[in-house]
């Protein structure tokens, strides 16, 4: 099925509704960004990033946890993916199905970890 765009504003109607339902929990309020992609197959996806450097990380994933509570969502831990400057990190998503149809993903970063030392050595 490809997809119109009629088909495109019916979704969005049907996810803003959604989000709108869910709008009222703390747990979603400040996020960093929200986007709303819709393949060529007419598939739903919205991703919310909660940036994660004004709290503790123990806050992160007590959020999260209770977004997935609340919401019937899965959680998911990825592998460590690595920054510009040589650190890593990793993310907690919460996966949720939107009753319309789609999906909607909650991430945020967690367990960063310093970039490795530079070590000079000195010729003698």
């Amino acid at each position: 099925m490809r997809c119109t765009i009629n088909g495109v504003a019916a979704t969005l109607r049907q996810v803003s509704r959604y989000l709108d339902e869910i709008s009222f929990l703390p747990e979603l309020d400040d996020p960093h960004s929200t986007r709303i992609d819709i393949n060529t197959d007419g598939e739903t996806c919205v991703t919310v990033y909660l940036a994660a450097y004004r709290v503790a990380e123990s806050d992160v994933i007590e959020r999260l946890l209770t977004l997935a509570g609340l919401l019937g969502g899965q959680f998911f831990l990825s592998g460590p993916i690595e920054e510009y400057n040589g650190g890593t990190f990793r993310t907690l998503d919460v996966q949720v199905a939107i009753p319309t149809g789609g999906t909607l993903k909650i991430w945020s970063p967690i367990a960063h970890a310093d970039p490795a030392p530079v070590v000079l050595s000195h010729a003698a």
